[in-house]
């Protein structure tokens, strides 16, 4: 309720490991809206946002880690020729939170195992980075990709709309 002119915004970061039969415990600030599953590197499952949680009170509830489904593509420049050393940060659209954050390849390629769900891909190229097409020094796009549906092993290209500005500059004499 934003009446009365202010807004709160809470973050928490805590973790836990469930034991052996998947029982686990948190202790988190009321209000908390989402939460972040993450499970073992190499198990084949994804990690996954739970949104929607409103919790107020002491609750128990149960959680179902998803497999993974491929996310991969190519991120390409005005032309079409892959970009190599693109930062890509893929989140959970209902939530923002970041999932995966991920570099393209030699070949402008990434790839990267997500559940299925709606996300939204951030880009980035910083400072001091080589990219293997001319492009700028620095430059974000937040989000490059919106409403993107995975379900199942997905392609999505990115495409960066880069375009050459060129002339001649004189003083004024």
């Amino acid at each position: 309720d934003l009446s009365s002119g202010s807004y709160q915004f809470r973050k928490v970061v805590t973790n836990t490991i469930s034991d052996e039969n998947g029982n686990y415990s948190l202790v988190v600030l009321a209000g908390l809206d989402s939460i972040t599953l993450t499970p073992p590197e190499n198990s084949g499952l994804a990690t996954s946002v739970v949104n929607g949680l409103a919790l107020r009170a002491d609750t128990a509830r149960d959680f179902v880690l998803e497999p993974q489904s491929l996310l991969s593509g190519v991120v390409r420049d005005g032309t079409g020729a892959p970009i190599s050393n693109v930062q890509l940060q893929i989140n959970d659209q209902a939530s923002g939170t970041a999932i995966a954050t991920l570099i393209s390849d030699v070949n402008g390629g990434y790839s990267v195992g997500l559940a299925n769900g709606t996300y939204e891909i951030d880009v980035q190229h910083k400072y001091g980075t080589v990219t293997s097409q001319p492009s700028p020094t620095s430059f974000y796009v937040f989000p490059v990709v919106e409403n993107l549906i995975i379900s199942g092993a997905t392609t999505n290209d990115i495409s960066l709309p880069f375009v050459t500005l060129s002339g001649t500059t004189t003083d004024s004499n």
